[in-house]
C-alpha cells in the first residue's frame, strides 16, 4: 500500500490513547511544517487525482471536500455516491448532517490550527473540525468529482447505507448530541446566524431524543418512516430527519 512513497513517518500515540488523542498526536507535528494537510482514512482508497486536486483546491478554499464512491468491505464498488447532490451547498445542512470527513477533506494549516484542540472524548472529530471552521467564517468548498473510495462495513462509526435500525438510530443520536455539546459549549442564544442554526439543530435533536425515550414504539415508527424515504448518503442523515418531524413535534 505504501510502495512508491518517498517518505513515511509513523507517529506513535501513548498506550491507552483515545481516537481523538491519536489523531491530535498525528496532526499537531504537521502544523508548523506544512501549508496544508490532506486527510485520508486508512481503510479507504485514494483515486489517482485525489492529492493533486486537493492541493489545487486549497489555493481557493480554506477547507475542501470531495465526493466519495462507496464500496463494500471487500472493495467492490456499490455504484453509490457519498456527498451533496449537484447544485447543493453542503454547508447549508452542516448544522444537522456532515459531508466533510477525515477521508475526503483537506485543510489549510492556519484553519486547521484554529479548529484545535478537540476534546479527548470526541468521536465525531471530522464534523467538529468542519463545523468550527464554518463558524469562524472559513471558506468551505466541495468538489463534486469523486476522489476517494469509501469503505462501508459493520464496524463503521456511521452507517450510511441503511436500512436503518432502531438501535443504530439510538446510538447515532447519542453521538450527535455529544457533538453539539462539544461544539456549542459557551455559545449563547442570540449569537450570529450560524450559531443560531446550530442551536436550532441541537434543540431539534434533543426533542427527538426525548420523544424516542419516552414514547412507546417511537423509534420503530420513526425507522419505518426513515427507511421509506429516498436514501441520502451523508453522515448523520438518519438522526431527527426533518421530513419526519411531524412524528415528534406537537
Amino acid at each position: 500500500m505504501l510502495d512508491g512513497l518517498q517518505r513515511v513517518e509513523i507517529v506513535p500515540a501513548l498506550a491507552g490513547s483515545r481516537p481523538a488523542q491519536v489523531r491530535r498526536a498525528a496532526i499537531e507535528p504537521l502544523l508548523d511544517r506544512y501549508d496544508g494537510v490532506i486527510f485520508v482514512d486508512a481503510d479507504d482508497e485514494l483515486l489517482p487525482s485525489r492529492v493533486a486536486a486537493a492541493r489545487e483546491q486549497l489555493r481557493t478554499w480554506d477547507v475542501s471536500g470531495c465526493r466519495l464512491r462507496i464500496m463494500d468491505l471487500a472493495g467492490r464498488d456499490l455504484d453509490l455516491m457519498f456527498g451533496p447532490a449537484d447544485g447543493e451547498d453542503p454547508c447549508g445542512y452542516l448544522p444537522r448532517w456532515n459531508a466533510f470527513g477525515l477521508s475526503n477533506t483537506a485543510y489549510r494549516t492556519e484553519t486547521l490550527r484554529a479548529c484545535l484542540p478537540v476534546p479527548d472524548d470526541c468521536v465525531l472529530f471530522d464534523w467538529l473540525l468542519a463545523s468550527r471552521a464554518w463558524l469562524m467564517g472559513a471558506t468551505l468548498g466541495f468538489d463534486l468529482e469523486p476522489r476517494m473510495r469509501y469503505r462501508q462495513y459493520p464496524g463503521n462509526t456511521a452507517d450510511v447505507l441503511g436500512p436503518s435500525t432502531p438501535m443504530g438510530v439510538r446510538v447515532a443520536t447519542d453521538l450527535v448530541r455529544t457533538h453539539y455539546e462539544h461544539l456549542l459549549g459557551g455559545i449563547a442564544d442570540g449569537a450570529g446566524p450560524r450559531q443560531k442554526a446550530l442551536l436550532a439543530a441541537q434543540a431539534r435533536v434533543e426533542q427527538f431524543a426525548r420523544w424516542t425515550a419516552e414514547t412507546e414504539g417511537a423509534l420503530e415508527r420513526y425507522v419505518s418512516g426513515l427507511n421509506a424515504l429516498p436514501r441520502r448518503y451523508l453522515w448523520w442523515w438518519a438522526v431527527a430527519h426533518p421530513e419526519l418531524e411531524h412524528l415528534w413535534k406537537p
